[in-house]
């Protein structure tokens, strides 16, 4: 140890508080420490490893006098980073420390990173935090210890005062509590990744720790980024997960970026990402740390068309596929905005994926599918909705003639009838009687519309067959003619205004083309000219028009 407090102020007696009330048994230190060395002072004799003129000798004979010790706590690296030594002769210099300790007593070395010093440069600071930090994730015999890069140190490079006391304690004790004592976090946040987008004017920090959420909420400073070596100007740094920072730039850059935290003294006093464990450990510092380009390119899904089962308690398959070159997290499918099915997920691209849905607690009708895919770059797509036809209720036995000869001529008792058939699921029934009686039926999703009363009128295309095909953008009376008859059979173009019942109009616009493949869908497996349709697709094809001629006979 190399600590040289100002008199009477001291870390350790904080840090046996902390150690005996977590363990309960008396702790004690064994203080070896000389104030003002360099690593080069700690090397060993290799002739003598108890030379007592050494300071590794003095420590060797204290540590074998009461025999044996936990850990050694290690404290050491401001005069190295004011002699301006590398971060690699520093790094090698203290993982040979550290493999003498373990050689020599068979424990390892706890080693703190140092902290803020006023007059030394920026680079010589970098290289000795970096060095210790390395050897943290390189050498088993180096743990790590506490990082106190961001403290704003009243005295120079002494911790004096309560707080400043305190805090260090608090993470020194914390790194000692988590390799020696089983303690839920040693470390603060270490970056993982920093990604620019296809504009380089923002540039996503994600972050790997124990304990997350990242802290505070807001009001993040200590991060500097370069745009091709020069210090960019941030206007915002922003939370935007548990474990991301958003950096939002004044102006895009243009070249190679780079991005720091805590680089020579700009994490001093600065409010610094934490972790949010029982001490708020602070993220390790990292230095021209260089970025990526992020993912930005949805993944590509396609939903395939599940079948319409036509029985009661059905449930029906769903599956999609993902085109995507980049690995797919998971697809969620949805009716409407409600999840359907739960996500699933994967770790390769071009997967299928597929679900149940229990059509037995829900309404018959018609529904629209969607399935909604993630990457693992967190980008979104979303399939184009396929229509689903569900349809439970058991239908009605009773021949058509026998229901249909009772009604009257005023139409009041057939709407009632086709109202009561819709309600249990008989499309099929209530479509034929309302086609004799000229009724106009309301959509299949909304089978509790009012049906209009009957006017006992043939519809404006009774009688008449279709002879060319139709799509959408056309205009013709053909069109129109299409659009009643859509009204009539119950497909709706619009409920009100232009396209609706009785304000049919010549234009094939998307709303006709929706009415036209809802028709196509709950016409599919009834009408043997649609038998070839795989999916509705709006276009009034040859199959189609021989549907709806047949119908018009």
């Amino acid at each position: 140890m190399d600590n040289d407090p100002a008199a009477g102020s001291s870390i350790w007696p904080l840090i046996a508080t902390l150690l005996l009330a977590d363990q309960n048994v008396p702790v004690a230190f064994i203080p070896t420490a000389k104030g003002g060395t360099s690593i080069n002072s700690w090397q060993p004799n290799s002739l003598n490893r108890g030379d007592t003129w050494t300071l590794y000798g003095s420590m060797y004979r204290r540590i074998n006098a009461v025999g044996g010790v936990k850990a050694v706590l290690f404290w050491q690296g401001e005069t190295d980073a004011i002699d301006g030594m590398s971060q690699a002769v520093y790094k090698s210099k203290l993982v040979a420390l550290a493999n003498s300790i373990y050689s020599d007593f068979g424990i390892k070395t706890v080693v703190a990173q140092i902290g803020d010093e006023s007059d030394l440069s920026g680079n010589n600071l970098d290289n000795i935090r970096l060095a210790q930090q390395s050897a943290w994730n390189d050498n088993g015999n180096v743990l790590a210890g506490p990082s106190i890069y961001d403290v704003a140190i009243a005295d120079y490079v002494h911790f004096q005062s309560n707080t400043e006391l305190q805090l260090v304690a608090n993470r020194f004790w914390a790194a000692i509590q988590k390799e020696f004592y089983n303690g839920p976090d040693g470390r603060g946040p270490i970056i993982s990744s920093a990604q620019y987008n296809s504009t380089k004017t923002n540039i996503a920090l994600t972050f790997t720790d124990d304990t997350l959420p990242l802290l505070p909420a807001n009001g993040f400073s200590g991060i500097t980024l370069k745009d091709n070596g020069v210090v960019a100007t941030i206007s915002t740094i922003a939370k935007t997960a548990t474990n991301k920072l958003l950096i939002t730039l004044g102006s895009a850059a243009s070249g190679t970026i780079t991005v720091s935290l805590g680089q020579g003294r700009t994490g001093t006093g600065a409010t610094v990402p934490t972790d949010s464990s029982t001490y708020n450990l602070p993220a390790e510092i990292f230095v021209d740390y260089p970025t990526t380009q992020m993912d930005e390119t949805a993944p590509s899904v396609t939903l395939s068309n599940p079948s319409s089962p036509k029985t009661a308690s059905s449930t029906i398959v769903l599956s999609a596929t993902s085109t995507d070159t980049v690995a797919v997290a998971g697809v969620t499918f949805y009716r409407g905005s409600t999840a359907i099915g739960s996500e699933v997920t994967s770790t390769s691209s071009q997967d299928t994926y597929s679900t149940s849905w229990d059509t037995t607690s829900v309404s018959d009708g018609l529904y629209t599918v969607t399935a909604v895919a993630r990457d693992t770059s967190g980008n979104y797509a979303t399939s184009t909705g396929v229509v689903v036809t569900v349809h439970n209720s058991p239908p009605v036995s009773a021949p058509v003639q026998s229901i249909t000869t009772s009604y009257s001529s005023s139409g009041g008792s057939a709407s009632s009838q086709v109202h009561n058939l819709l309600a249990m699921g008989n499309y099929t029934l209530a479509k034929q009687i309302a086609k004799q009686y000229g009724i106009i039926l309301p959509m299949q999703n909304n089978p509790d519309q009012t049906i209009p009363a009957n006017t006992n009128t043939p519809t404006s295309n009774s009688g008449q067959s279709f002879t060319r095909t139709l799509k959408i953008g056309m205009t013709n009376n053909d069109v129109k003619q299409l659009q009643a008859f859509l009204n009539a059979q119950g497909f709706a173009v619009n409920k009100s205004g232009a396209g609706s019942p009785g304000h049919e109009t010549n234009y094939f616009g998307t709303a006709t083309k929706a009415a036209l493949m809802k028709f196509q869908l709950d016409h599919k497996t009834e009408t043997l000219d649609l038998q070839r349709l795989k999916s509705p697709t709006g276009f009034f094809g040859i199959d189609t028009m021989k549907a709806v001629n047949k119908l018009l006979k």
